[in-house]
């Protein structure tokens, strides 16, 4: 799998986990603690084990450089999960912060022409 891609599944799997123990279990302290029980296994296996093995194998195939930068998507994958799923309005401070995020990302992976294939210094 292409590294950038398991990075990008690992960061939605972590903002996923979030959404589901922060905002989608009513505040009742009896359910959230019998679905947790329950569900306990699920989670630390899909929602914990699997992100971080496709993050470490990223790492692996792609290197640490070139897939660091995407644990940023951890927090605006929770953000876009939670207006979307909770009607969550965000302020406008959120999404300018939110942009300012991913173009940082965006710039990260990017490569002048020439220098892609450049042979490293040491």
């Amino acid at each position: 799998m292409n590294p950038k891609i398991s990075a990008a599944v690992a960061t939605t799997l972590w903002g996923i986990t979030y959404i589901v123990s922060t905002k989608l279990l009513p505040h009742n302290p009896f359910l959230i603690a019998a679905v947790r029980a329950l569900g306990g296994a699920l989670a630390l296996l899909l929602l914990t084990a699997l992100p971080f093995m496709l993050w470490f194998k990223a790492i692996a195939s792609g290197g640490a450089v070139v897939v660091a930068p995407f644990i940023l998507l951890v927090p605006i994958t929770a953000f876009i999960l939670d207006a979307l799923i909770t009607g969550f309005i965000p302020t406008i401070l959120q999404i300018i912060g939110a942009i300012i995020t991913i173009a940082g990302l965006l710039l990260s992976q990017w490569s002048p022409r020439g220098r892609a294939n450049a042979p490293a210094r040491n």
